[in-house]
This record gives structure tokens, sequence and C-alpha cells, in this order.
């Protein structure tokens, strides 16, 4: 993989990979110890904040550089603890570019 990574450096300035949750097989973290950067990506309605600590140590343990974490499966629109969220984000909200 370190050769192919590598070898992909050569022709690509970013290059973005895929893998299964952290916790649940070992190949993520394998691929974050290899890579510049990561992106945690923690469902809002399934991961619980347990889970989510658990993968962010994973992923210190192996020295991967955590760029930040995306938050998905949430709604601001009709979830009351991000109230605040959707007065400051307004033109960024589902709202603006929901579909007719």
């Amino acid at each position: 993989m370190c050769d192919v990574l590598n070898e992909l450096r050569g022709s690509f300035d970013f290059i973005v990979m895929d893998s299964p949750p952290i916790i649940a097989v070992t190949d993520a973290a394998v691929l974050s110890a290899l890579s510049d950067g990561v992106l945690l990506v923690v469902n809002g309605q399934k991961t619980t904040t347990q889970s989510a600590k658990r993968a962010s140590e994973l992923l210190d343990k192996v020295g991967a550089r955590t760029l930040g974490v995306i938050l998905n499966g949430i709604d601001i629109r009709h979830h009351p603890d991000y109230v605040d969220y959707r007065s400051y984000y307004t033109s960024y909200s589902a709202e603006a570019v929901e579909p007719d």
C-alpha cells in the first residue's frame, strides 16, 4: 500500500481514501497511519459518544493526523440541540438547497 500511495502522490495533489469504521476492523487504522490526514465521520443518530471517543483514541494511538470531524445524519431544521447552528449557518442550511 505504501508503494501505491507513493506512486499516486507523484501524480495527484489529493488522494481520498474511504475505509470501514475504525472500531470494526484494523484497515482504517492502517490506512490512517499512511495518510497525510484523516477526517473522522460520525453519524449523529447512530454513533455513541463512547464509540466516537474510542475512534479518536485509536487514531491517536497509530499516530494519525486528525484534520477534523464530520457530523452527518442530523437534520438541524428539526433538532433542538442545534438551534444555535441554524441561525449561524443559515446560508448553508439544508432548507436553502432542498429540491422542489
